[in-house]
């Protein structure tokens, strides 16, 4: 075994093609894109593993060392794209333990130099490459330890492979000087010595193959009034949601901050007192269970302190606050209840420097998300971060929680952070993650640019993530916001009032978390789909779904006074969070049609879904989410699941997901490669059948779930009438006309006519000439004039005789 050997590779299958509705010679048609040349994409680079060499140019000492006589190491296995199914199977069964992945079918595999060998021999391998140290070091770090003094002690921090825990005894019988009086999530491990031991045992470090990645430590920092009309409605002072009785009810949102004053009026309860903590109590008015599980907060636990500005009271308050005084001051999902994770943070003697040195600290990342989902929490609310703008161990470790526990259904919302003004690409770790939404900051209602647009807020942080995926997702008012404040007394006997104002990332945070909670009660409360609540149709939304409910919902900002590209967009992502243009209630003029795909989809596998746009004034939306497996630390791209959202038009016309023109989709383009969500928006959609597909490109560990979720003028069948257009030329004298199976949308014991005309599509069934009328799905049309362009119209019909103009 030789580093950069080659297996031969088979020659890829044709295409599969999906045959849409006309045909005659020249039927267009649906094909996976070509697959380009593939290299290993990395934090440092690209690599190609077919090449003799591909790592020669590494620096000495980072470079992969032949492991000891059986001794496992980490190998980088390319497979044929799309991955074979049951490869990880066959993997294992060679003597392999698949521990992660990299974009294009690059699996990272645990392995004896036996088992590596018998792995390139199976069918599908292409390449089989024993992973380098330098893939395990973040850059960042890399530059850190170099440029430091000698003497200088620093940490590292440590992640394992596929999200798992370091070995901490294993790590320290190595002789790597573990500090465990350095704080970090349990996922991790702390490693602190001088910068020129560092830079020695660092190469050993990365090669070991239970190591991931190791990178700096994070300093993480904590990141309505005037809010909720905005994110409701954009119409002062319109809250539509709220009006139909949607205000949280039955909810319960997590919120992981600086704490919370659990008896400011906001969250207070007069009959059962103050919440005890690490105890829940489900009886409680608002806050339902307090955790305090880090040695940091034993001096104020209740989110007190003179320098800072209670930063965690505030953002629980516009995520779920209800004032007992007065009927001003609500917040976003105001009748849900509340679970505080307080995190804490150091404290120092000044306060110019408490700023400084603000941190934010939790035992683990599952402790956050766990006590969430215990206590019935579906929303998570993080209003902090930090770090580089990398996919690291961190990054990992929240992917592989949410894709581990999906079946939680916990939506994580991050705030984008606090850097706008640095530019492009200024996030941090927490929101490099795949699996988590993304939350950007405008101004508030009463904070517009002057033109009436409310504006992006210039210390928003920008995307793109390390690899190129768009943040924020979507935008919410993070400027002036007003909420609750607390103070240092916790005693329950002098219940606080404060409010004060407060801006950034970490409050237009909480009012998408609020958001979240109100979708998720309109699908709990069974408003879907007739608008109206009726219990026997209530669905538990997933945590895709309600991701791309509130995507779908983003309104773009470009335009008056805003210096914005439009959506999607690296500074407001698909745009600012309006409620009412998702949620379809009874009589209103835009539908929503959604569906939560838990099964999944396997590399190769297609679903369509067929709906109706009965409606041409309503912008058509068309939004794909899904959790996707958790990549490498430094992977670059970092998708592992690749799923590609098309819309096939009336006319034949395909719009793929996420390629736009001027904040609208235009036809053609390449199928995206880097995010886990897509969209498609047609501003001005033709009144016809539509197809939504779906298609699994790549799914090496799989199947994937989503969800898809489609507003506009749109209704889904069962109809008792449907038609659409088609044009088709012919190469001689005939046309072969196919569409897909009626029944497929409802349609019970369906009926086709179909009608011709030379000119233009017939426009009432009683235009043109009747060609068919029976229940097949597919007709040649003879008779025809070589190379003229033919118009067909088809009708869908219930009872198999009545055949009227479409709604």
């Amino acid at each position: 075994m030789r580093s950069g050997s080659v297996k031969p590779c088979a020659a890829v299958g044709a295409a599969c093609l999906f045959i849409w509705l006309w045909g005659g010679g020249l039927a267009p048609v649906l094909a996976q894109d070509a697959d380009p040349p593939r290299r290993l994409g990395t934090a440092h680079g690209e690599f190609d593993l077919k090449a003799a060499d591909p790592f020669g140019g590494v620096r000495a000492g980072y470079r992969a060392v032949v492991p000891a006589a059986g001794a496992p190491a980490l190998y980088l296995v390319q497979a044929r794209r799309p991955v074979p199914k049951g490869l990880k199977q066959a993997i294992s069964a060679a003597g392999g333990e698949g521990v992660g992945h990299y974009w294009g079918g690059i699996l990272l595999v645990r392995a004896a130099p036996a088992a590596a060998a018998a792995i390139e021999t199976l069918d599908g391998i292409e390449a089989v490459v024993q992973r380098p140290p330098l893939l395990g070091v973040s850059p960042a770090l890399l530059r850190r330890v170099e440029a430091a003094d000698p003497a200088q002690r620093l940490t590292i921090v440590v992640g394992g492979v596929e999200g798992r825990t370091p070995d901490r005894a294993a790590l320290a019988a190595a002789g790597f000087p573990v500090d465990p009086a350095v704080h970090v999530p349990a996922e991790l491990v702390a490693i602190t010595d001088t910068a020129a031991r560092i830079n020695q045992f660092l190469p050993q470090l990365a090669a070991r193959v239970d190591v991931a990645w190791v990178e700096e430590p994070a300093t993480l920092t904590p990141q309505n009034d005037d809010a909720a009309w905005v994110v409701q409605t954009g119409i002062d002072p319109q809250t539509n949601v709220w009006s139909y009785g949607i205000t949280g009810q039955g909810q319960a949102i997590c919120v992981t901050d600086t704490g919370c004053d659990a008896d400011h009026r906001f969250y207070w309860d007069a009959s059962e007192g103050l919440i005890a903590q690490n105890t829940p109590n489900a009886n409680q008015r608002k806050i339902i269970a307090y955790y305090t599980n880090n040695v940091y907060e034993s001096t104020n636990p209740w989110d007190y302190d003179p320098w800072v500005d209670t930063h965690g009271t505030h953002t629980a308050g516009s995520v779920a606050g209800k004032d007992t005084a007065s009927s001003t001051y609500y917040g976003m999902a105001h009748d849900a209840k509340l679970i505080i994770n307080d995190a804490g943070y150091y404290e120092t003697n000044s306060e110019s420097e408490y700023y400084q040195q603000v941190l934010i600290v939790f035992d683990s990342f599952n402790d956050i998300f766990s006590n969430a989902v215990g206590n019935g929490a579906y929303v998570h609310s993080d209003s902090w971060g930090g770090g580089s703008n990398e996919y690291t161990a961190t990054s990992q470790t929240i992917d592989s929680w949410l894709w581990n526990n999906a079946d939680k259904r916990l939506l994580v919302v991050f705030s984008a952070g606090n850097r706008g003004v640095e530019g492009a690409g200024s996030l941090g770790r927490q929101v490099n993650a795949k699996n988590v939404l993304v939350v950007g900051a405008t101004g508030s209602g009463s904070n517009t640019d002057g033109s009436g647009d409310i504006h992006r807020a210039s210390f928003s942080s920008r995307g793109p993530t390390e690899d190129g995926r768009h943040r924020p997702h979507v935008m919410a008012p993070g400027q002036y916001v007003y909420s609750a404040m607390g103070n240092n007394d916790t005693a329950g006997t002098n219940i606080n009032t404060g409010l004060q104002y407060l801006q950034g990332t970490s409050m237009s945070t909480p009012v998408v978390a609020g958001c979240a909670a109100l979708v998720r009660q309109y699908f709990v409360g069974g408003y879907y789909p007739s608008g109206i609540a009726t219990s026997s149709n209530s669905l538990v939304p997933t945590a895709a779904l309600l991701k791309a409910m509130l995507i779908g919902s983003g309104k773009d900002l470009y335009g008056g006074n805003n210096v914005l590209a439009p959506i999607p967009d690296n500074s407001q992502g698909w745009g600012r969070v309006t409620l009412d243009t998702v949620l379809y209630f009874d009589g209103d003029a835009r539908g929503l049609i959604v569906h939560d795909e838990t099964a999944g989809l396997s590399t190769g596998e297609t679903t369509n879904y067929m709906f109706f746009v009965t409606n041409a004034t309503e912008q058509l939306r068309a939004t794909l989410v899904w959790t996707d497996y958790p990549a490498v630390p430094g992977a670059n791209p970092t998708l592992v699941n690749d799923l590609d959202l098309s819309l096939i038009a009336p006319d034949g016309m395909t719009y793929k997901g996420n390629v736009f023109s001027n904040g609208a989709s235009i036809a053609g383009g390449t199928a995206d490669t880097l995010n886990n969500d897509e969209c498609v928006y047609l501003d001005a959609p033709a009144r016809g059948v539509y197809f939504a597909q779906i298609s699994a490109t790549s799914v090496p560990s799989g199947p994937q779930p989503f969800a898809l979720a489609v507003t506009g003028g749109v209704t889904e069948g069962p109809l008792p009438t449907a038609n659409f257009w088609m044009r088709a030329i012919g190469l001689t004298n005939n046309v072969i006309l196919r569409w897909h199976d009626p029944m497929a949308c409802g349609v019970s014991n369906p009926t086709v006519h179909v009608r011709w005309r030379p000119d233009t599509y017939p426009a009432h069934t009683n235009d043109g000439a009747a060609v068919y009328t029976g229940t097949s799905q597919v007709h040649e049309d003879t008779g025809l004039t070589p190379g003229a362009t033919n118009y067909y119209t088809i009708w869908v019909s219930h009872d198999g005789s009545t055949f009227v103009d479409p709604p």
